[in-house]
Order: structure tokens, then sequence, then C-alpha cells
């Protein structure tokens, strides 16, 4: 009985650990406020996604677009990027103090255009 107890704490404790830095890992940093059906987002587990308008932006989601597609992203501080046509960026990191109104952010242009407006 005590190792069935056992084997079943660490089971769920590896669980919760496993979910808590799958959360942690996730940060939300801005929305897509307008973007084409052909954009996509690609999460930090490899999964794409097709992006709708009010979409969560993760920090190290990676941003593609194809010959007719655009995006805008607004992040948190209120700055925004434009992704043009042919393009592909990633958002390395992202981070942000309300309080302070100060931050940083660092991404890398893959491919194509974009344009950037501080916040």
């Amino acid at each position: 009985m005590n190792r069935a107890v056992s084997f079943f704490s660490a089971a769920t404790f590896s669980t919760f650990a496993l979910l808590s830095s799958s959360a942690l890992s996730a940060t939300k940093i801005g929305i897509v406020s307008a973007a084409d059906p052909s954009v996509r987002i690609v999460g930090t587990d490899g999964a794409e996604r097709q992006v709708t308008l009010g979409d969560t932006i993760y920090a190290d989601d990676t941003i593609k677009t194809d010959g007719g597609g655009k995006a805008q992203l607004i992040f948190e501080d209120r700055s925004t990027i434009t992704v043009n046509e042919n393009s592909e960026i990633i958002i390395d990191h992202f981070i942000y103090d309300p309080a302070s109104e100060s931050g940083e952010m660092g991404m890398k242009s893959v491919k194509g255009a974009f344009r950037f407006i501080g916040g």
C-alpha cells in the first residue's frame, strides 16, 4: 500500500511540475491586432496555428506570413510590429514593467520585412 501511495504521489508531483513549467514558459506578451488568414504562428512546442484576430502572442513564438499575408502585433507596452508578406520573425524575449514603464524586447528577423513602432 505504501508503495502505491508513493508512486501516486511521485506521479502527481511530476505532472504538477510539468504543467507548472509549461505555464511559466508560455508567457503572454501581446496579441494579434490584425492579420490575414494566411498568417501562422509556430509555438515553442512546434505546433503551428492559423492566426485570428485577438490571438495571444507568447515569448519565443515564430510569426510567418506568405505572399498574401500581413499581421500586426500589439505588445503589453503598446509597441507594435507589422509583419509584411513573405516574412518570418521570432520574438525571442519580451520584458516589461508597467510600474516603471520600462522593458526590453529581443527578436530575430529570419526573412522578409517588418515595421516596429515603440510603445
